[in-house]
């Protein structure tokens, strides 16, 4: 069993890092730094740093582990996955007959459209619907000029 301890984004995301690198000289690569902003706020640093996976897939860049997994007990670099990425790592497990665990303990699944929509589901029923949850940030009213400033 192997424990599955990667950090999930957007295929246009990581693509577009790709091309920053690949427009980079070599030795200037290891020196690449960019930023990810979580929905919550919370700014985590991302660096290029190749990363060999359990599939021998290779992982280009990684972050510092966020405080739920430093809580599992993982620390130093972990590495960003794409979906798709994430999809051949559990195939490639699932054909060498060993199992994968997320963060929890639970199995790591084959994504499909069925289990995909239903994990929405879950979510929008546990979060509630995105009119119906609090604001994250301030807004201003805008006011006539002269006026002080509500909001």
């Amino acid at each position: 069993m192997a424990c599955a301890a990667w950090l999930l984004c957007s295929e246009t995301t990581y693509s577009g890092w790709l091309g920053e690198v690949e427009a980079l000289p070599g030795r200037k690569r290891r020196h690449w730094k960019a930023n990810t902003e979580a929905s919550t706020g919370v700014r985590n640093r991302v660096v290029y740093h190749p990363t060999t996976l359990p599939s021998g897939a290779v992982s280009l860049f990684a972050a510092q582990a966020p405080p739920y997994m430093v809580a599992q007990g993982y620390t130093g670099l972990v590495p960003f996955l794409t979906n798709a990425m994430e999809e051949r790592e559990a195939r490639a497990a699932w054909d060498r007959d060993e199992e994968l665990l997320d963060l929890e303990g639970n199995p790591l699944v084959l994504l499909t459209d069925d289990y995909a929509m239903a994990n929405h589901m879950l979510a929008v029923l546990d979060r509630g619907a995105p009119q119906h949850r609090p604001r994250r940030r301030r807004v201003l009213v805008p006011t006539a000029p002269g006026q002080p400033v509500r909001g």
